[in-house]
């Protein structure tokens, strides 16, 4: 009893691989989406054809980030992969302003009087100088020498004193952007000035609380391989792999 409409915005189905009608959506198309192959790589080579190169995965944990960006790369085109909703063990809101603070910067227009009302922007209006949030953060470091870890310790303590950045926003940056190394140190506290104390209080050779160090030690990586389809595609795609790809021989 479907009666599909005209659709307002172009769709691209992985049905036919194609872009199709709105009004083609009827019971018969959405047997063949549960029962026929999936065409979806056919469909986003058909979207990168029209000049499309900004990609937003709608849904939770976004899986098609990998695959779109072999399909560019295989087009020899640009472009950006987001994901909309929640990667694994990370921040909902924060992934949905990442990705919304992306397409701004990529010209796409943002109603931010919806995303911040009237009555909320008070309480998002950055901090003053030296102000600091009540939450405590995480600072985290790491070097490939202890000599290293020592100087770059030294640099983030005359950081956290010259900056006017949130504390919460140094350390997500040194957490998520940038790369762990064996020798690590990990500093709580919740002002600029509270974790700046601990870290000259480790240059000085004491041990200030809410501060560790530690060295980890590089493991080979176990390796899984994922098939991504419907259940009953899997053993077909190991099939596939075992004929065409050198490595399973």
């Amino acid at each position: 009893d479907i009666r599909p409409k005209r659709s307002q915005t172009p769709l691209f189905s992985e049905v036919t691989g194609m872009e199709i009608a709105g009004e083609s959506l009827d019971a018969a198309h959405w047997v063949r989406n549960f029962g026929d192959r999936a065409l979806f790589s056919g469909a986003i080579d058909a979207l990168i054809a029209e000049v499309h190169r900004v990609f937003l995965d709608v849904g939770q944990h976004p899986i098609t980030k990998y695959s779109i960006e072999s399909n560019l790369r295989r087009a020899d085109r640009p472009g950006v992969v987001l994901s909309s909703m929640v990667r694994r063990e990370e921040d909902e809101r924060r992934t949905l302003l990442e990705s919304l603070a992306t397409l701004h910067a990529l010209g796409a227009r943002v109603r931010w009087a919806e995303l911040y009302p009237p009555d909320d922007r008070a309480q998002t209006q950055r901090l003053s100088p030296g102000a600091e949030d009540a939450r405590a953060s995480l600072l985290v470091l790491s070097a490939k020498t202890p000599a290293a870890l020592h100087a770059l310790a030294d640099a983030y303590r005359d950081h956290l004193r010259a900056s006017e950045a949130r504390l919460e926003d140094i350390a997500y940056t040194a957490s998520l952007r940038r790369a762990h190394h064996e020798h690590r140190l990990a500093v709580v506290g919740d002002t600029r000035e509270q974790v700046a104390a601990a870290l000259e209080g480790h240059l000085r050779g004491e041990a200030p609380a809410g501060l560790a160090t530690g060295r980890v030690r590089a493991l080979a990586p176990r390796v899984a391989f994922v098939f991504a389809g419907q259940g009953s595609e899997w053993a077909g795609m190991g099939r596939q792999l075992i004929r065409e790809e050198a490595v399973f021989e």
